[in-house]
């Protein structure tokens, strides 16, 4: 940390004694005790060289922070505070125990808990649709897990618009084996593009792997576009 920029919440977490949980593009997560209630929080810390020399990364970031709070539920990843630094931007968030990808990867659902789970998520995606905001990056690495209930997470790439898709959208973002065609071709997309990647994750979870299995992004769109949807009934399922 730069010398003339002390953490900002120091009165209220013991940012000492901080456990290291992970590291992105911009920035690390820590578990922090806060000193108030005696539970643990996750608090993201990012670099703001990036984002101080990129009006569009400042736009985001300040938009995710401004929805984080906005779509504050009980289906949806709780921000408590944040403080945007001339050197760090610090999130105050609630602690999870693991996300769907990291569950998918070590075992499989049975079909009555991809019901219960995907409620959750729907639930969480409600939340947003009613505050009239897109995701643009459902994931199951966005849908966090704390005490076996699933949060909707990461608001980096959402943004407010026409859940009536009336009004299209034209930036491109996401995680493209996730993403509706329209922006796999950039293309101007709707909200409903949200449903797209909803089905995908529920896919995933079922049949225990993505549809359209391929090698590149041109082969994954072709089979989209000419390859039929495949349901193995026969697959076991859990």
């Amino acid at each position: 940390m730069e010398a003339n920029e002390e953490f900002p919440f120091g009165d209220k977490f013991d940012w000492k004694n901080k456990i290291f949980l992970g590291e992105g593009s911009y920035g690390r997560v820590f578990k922090v005790k806060s000193l108030q209630d005696g539970q643990f929080y996750a608090i993201k810390q990012m670099r703001m060289e990036e984002f101080n020399q990129d009006p569009t990364l400042m736009a985001s970031l300040k938009g995710e922070i401004q929805i984080t709070m906005d779509v504050n539920s009980d289906h949806t990843v709780k921000m408590l505070d944040a403080k945007i630094g001339k050197n760090y931007t610090y999130m105050i968030l609630e602690l999870c125990d693991t996300d769907l990808r990291k569950e998918l990867a070590s075992r499989k659902f049975t079909e009555p808990e991809c019901v219960a789970i995907f409620e959750e998520i729907m639930m969480g995606f409600n939340v947003l649709v009613h505050k009239g905001y897109i995701h643009r990056d459902i994931k199951p690495a966005n849908t966090l897990v704390k005490n076996h209930h699933y949060k909707v997470a990461d608001f980096g790439f959402a943004c407010k618009a026409d859940i009536l898709g009336r009004k299209k959208l034209t930036d491109i973002c996401g995680t493209p084996i996730y993403m509706a065609p329209q922006l796999l071709k950039n293309e101007p997309y709707t909200a409903k593009s949200d449903i797209w990647s909803l089905g995908l994750m529920l896919y995933e979870m079922i049949f225990g792997y993505a549809p359209w299995p391929c090698r590149s992004l041109e082969e994954y769109l072709s089979g989209i576009y000419h390859k039929s949807l495949s349901f193995p009934y026969n697959a076991k399922i859990g």
